[in-house]
């Protein structure tokens, strides 16, 4: 190789790692761009989730203090006048215990 050889073989490479770095440059920025993007629409997801969060719990202690209103104006009294009877054989429904059931195995 001739020292002219070397000069251009030198700039193709020069040129060739320019066009590199730059195409390296850009997509570092779109990334970058996508990945923020991403970022601003996880939080915007996350306020929204919070809010309808926030209105259901507050639905919920509205049913809660409506629950509780109505559950602590029912009496014995009030029950027998709407039509409660009292059961006359009452049972009770509960499993043998283990150890019964092992027994007869």
């Amino acid at each position: 190789m001739t020292v002219s050889n070397n000069k251009i073989f030198a700039q193709k490479i020069r040129a060739g790692v320019f066009y590199s770095l730059s195409a390296f440059a850009l997509a570092s920025f779109v990334l970058y761009g996508v990945f923020i993007s991403g970022a601003i629409n996880l939080s915007a997801r996350a306020h929204a989730i919070e809010l309808k969060t926030a209105e259901i719990a507050g639905k919920m202690s509205d049913m809660e203090s409506k629950f509780i209103k109505i559950s602590s104006a029912v009496t014995p009294s009030l029950a027998k006048d709407m039509g409660f009877v009292e059961s006359e054989n009452v049972q009770y429904v509960s499993r043998k215990p283990l150890a019964v059931l092992n027994s007869h195995e």
